[in-house]
Formats: structure tokens, C-alpha cells, sequence
């Protein structure tokens, strides 16, 4: 009896260390599983932390930059909320770049600048870009002419906000204006300058007719003087005739000179550029001839310049 409790008690004992021998080992197994499954959550954890860095380093690219770009950029959620600004976007509506997020733009913007805004910010939502000129009233009231875009932002291929990108456009404004406003001057100083060359040549052509006609009164009563000395000269001695026909020579010379210089400054003054342009064309035209020409442009007939000039119309 004695030997069969031994017996058990020894089956027992070597049951009982089966046990625990493979209790250990599944718990090696398991510890090295532990110690893999560590060393791998370890090396995880590195690539996250890398990743992290990475991530971060890139956000504070990408801040830096879009801090430093002349433009106002900001992205609003699908409920018109701020998300992110730039720091040139913030310093506008006299903002820290933090405190504007979660803001609504009517929370930013004035009320004139958001009924502006109200026309279009809706759009990107459904897929459209669209861009326009608004103006907005910063910091000091002093006031921005910004050309500002909404593009739609994507988030997994699914619209989830609107992104803002506004470039200021106000000295640009500026200088258009003072163009137009330069333009509008240099347009209305012309204007009286026509005025004042159209009145001027009126008076010139009243007075270019007046001359005319005092030219032709001139002439005739010349012609007429230099008639009646022909008539005595006929009926004079040789000695005579030849001192009568120098006085009529000199008299013609003398009296068409002194009719012709009132005249030709006034023609001049009506007629500006035509000697200008009568040398250009003919360059090697005598005194006389420019003078015929002169009589021509005025339309005056064959007789009428026979008359002035003492000659015959032949």
C-alpha cells in the first residue's frame, strides 16, 4: 500500500514538473515574444518620434513661409471658421495669429468688407474658384484694396473648407486712379488749348480776310495811280517817260512790299506749316513763286493776283 502512495505521489511530483517545465518554456516563448514585440514598438516609436520631428519641421516651413509671402492667406473650415492665417492675414484685422482661430470671418471682418466677401465665399464649397476685388479696414482705420481668391481645399478628395489668398492691390489702385485722374487733366488742358488754337485761327482767318480784301483795295487804287502815270507818260518828252517809268517802277516795288508784309504775317499765322511743307516738296521755288502760291492757297483768281503782283493775267 505503502509503495502505491509512493508511486502516486511520485507520478504526481513528475506530472507536476512536466507542467512547470512547459509553463517555462511558453513563458520564454512568450518573453521572447515580449522582448520582439518591445523591440519593434521601440523602433516604432523612434519612426513616429522621426516623424513627428519631420512633420513639425515642415509645418514651421510651411509658417515661415506663408508668413513671409507679401500676401494675405488663411484656410476656413466648411463653417466659415478660421483654421489657419498667416501672420500678415492676422496683423491686418489687428489679430495674433492664434486668437483669430475658430473666429468666424464676420467676427474678423468689417460689415461692409463681409457683405462683399458674402457674394462669393459660398462658392468654393461647391467646387468653384473664384476671385474678386474687395476692400478691407485694417488696423488705424486706415483702409486695403486687397484682389483676393477662394479656391476650394480638399481633404481626401472631399471639399472641407475654403482657402484665402488676398494680394494687396492698393497702390496699384492708386496709381490707376492718379492715371486716370492725369489723363482726365491732360485731356481737359487739350481741350482748351483746341479751344484757344480754333478761337485764335478764327481770328486770324477774320483777320487773313480783312488783309485780302485790304490787299485788293490797296492794289486797285496802286493800279489806278500807276494808270494816270502811264497817261502822263504818254504825253511827256523822252526825258520825261524815262523818269516817269522809273517812278511807276519803284511805285509798284514799294506799294507790293508794303501790302505784302502785313499780309504774309498774318498768313503765316493762319496758315502755320505751309511754307514748311511748300520747301519741302519744292525746294528751289524763287521769292515771287512762293508768294503766287501763297495767292493760290487762298483761292484767289488769275486777275485778282495779276492786279497785286502789277503783272497781266497772261
Amino acid at each position: 500500500f505503502l509503495a502505491i502512495i509512493l508511486y502516486r505521489s511520485y507520478r504526481y511530483k513528475h506530472n507536476t514538473n512536466l507542467v512547470l517545465i512547459k509553463q517555462k518554456v511558453e513563458i520564454e516563448e512568450l518573453n521572447d515574444e515580449y522582448v520582439a514585440v518591445n523591440e519593434e514598438l521601440k523602433q516604432s516609436n523612434e519612426q513616429l518620434y522621426e516623424t513627428k520631428l519631420l512633420v513639425e519641421e515642415r509645418e514651421n516651413l510651411i509658417v515661415q513661409i506663408t508668413d513671409n509671402v507679401p500676401v494675405l492667406i488663411a484656410l476656413l473650415d466648411s463653417d466659415l471658421k478660421y483654421r489657419f492665417v498667416n501672420k500678415r492675414y492676422a496683423e491686418t484685422f489687428s489679430f495674433e495669429k492664434n486668437a483669430i482661430i475658430g473666429k468666424t470671418v464676420k467676427e474678423v471682418m468689417s460689415k461692409e468688407s463681409c457683405r462683399i466677401s458674402a457674394e462669393h465665399i459660398h462658392k468654393p464649397l461647391v467646387g468653384e474658384t473664384v476671385t474678386f476685388e474687395n476692400t478691407l479696414h485694417c488696423k488705424k482705420d486706415s483702409e486695403q484694396i486687397v484682389n483676393t481668391t477662394y479656391l476650394p481645399y480638399f481633404q481626401n478628395e472631399t471639399i472641407d473648407g475654403v482657402l484665402v489668398c488676398s494680394s494687396d492691390i492698393t497702390e496699384r489702385k492708386k496709381a490707376e486712379k492718379a492715371l486716370r485722374e492725369s489723363e482726365a487733366e491732360r485731356q481737359r488742358l487739350q481741350a482748351l488749348e483746341m479751344e484757344r488754337i480754333n478761337t485764335e485761327l478764327e481770328a486770324n482767318q477774320k483777320a487773313m480776310t480783312v488783309a485780302t480784301l485790304k490787299l485788293l483795295q490797296n492794289s486797285e487804287r496802286d493800279s489806278q495811280t500807276i494808270d494816270q502815270l502811264a497817261e502822263i507818260e504818254r504825253n511827256t518828252n523822252p526825258e520825261g517817260k524815262k523818269q516817269i517809268n522809273t517812278v511807276i517802277s519803284n511805285y509798284k516795288r514799294a506799294s507790293f512790299n508794303s501790302n505784302w508784309d502785313e499780309f504774309e504775317l498774318l498768313f503765316e499765322k493762319t496758315h502755320r506749316t505751309f511754307y514748311e511743307n511748300l520747301n519741302t516738296k519744292f525746294p528751289n521755288l524763287t521769292g515771287n513763286e512762293r508768294k503766287i502760291c501763297a495767292f493760290l492757297k487762298l483761292n484767289m483768281s488769275s486777275k485778282d493776283i495779276a492786279q497785286i503782283t502789277f503783272q497781266s493775267e497772261d
